[in-house]
């Protein structure tokens, strides 16, 4: 209902979906998720391919280039797990993420699996390159709407 286009169910395409494999082989899993834009609630899909279990189950959204807090999802149930867009969370800073699932088989600790992405900003335009400082300021934390203007008035 809270949906712009009106669909209930994954609305997301079938493009997003990833699917990460370990090294070994040994652990798979499908990953859909968007909006990948600042401020938008981000609806996520999971599905675990091998093993046929997992225990202590946890998706994890790190940013790489920016310092705001990390995102975790705990997978919990079966092997499908999600949640809509009026149940997700939102991400807070444009710029580089990773996206990380980890978990315990059958036969023990998984190796984790995981991928890069972008998120873009609250308006839809592409994240500027980090700066080659490291020092740079913290306050984006707690103005993420403003991460575009505040990296600019810094340089």
């Amino acid at each position: 209902f809270r949906n712009v286009t009106g669909v209930q169910t994954c609305a997301l395409p079938i493009l997003n979906r990833s699917v990460l494999v370990s090294d070994d082989g040994s652990f798979r899993a499908a990953i859909t998720f968007g909006p990948k834009k600042v401020g938008a609630q981000v609806e996520l899909h999971f599905e675990l391919l091998k093993p046929k279990s997992i225990t202590n189950g946890r998706i994890t959204f790190v940013p790489n280039d920016v310092n705001v807090e990390s995102i975790e999802v705990p997978i919990e149930g079966s092997p499908r797990y999600g949640f809509g867009p009026d149940q997700g969370f939102v991400f807070p800073a444009s710029g580089t993420w990773t996206v990380t699932i980890t978990g315990t088989g059958p036969n023990g600790e998984l190796p984790s699996i995981g991928m890069q992405f972008v998120v873009r900003n609250q308006d839809g335009s592409e994240p500027e390159p980090a700066s080659a400082t490291t020092d740079v300021a913290t306050t984006r934390l707690t103005v993420p709407d403003t991460t575009e203007a505040a990296n600019s008035s810094t340089g």
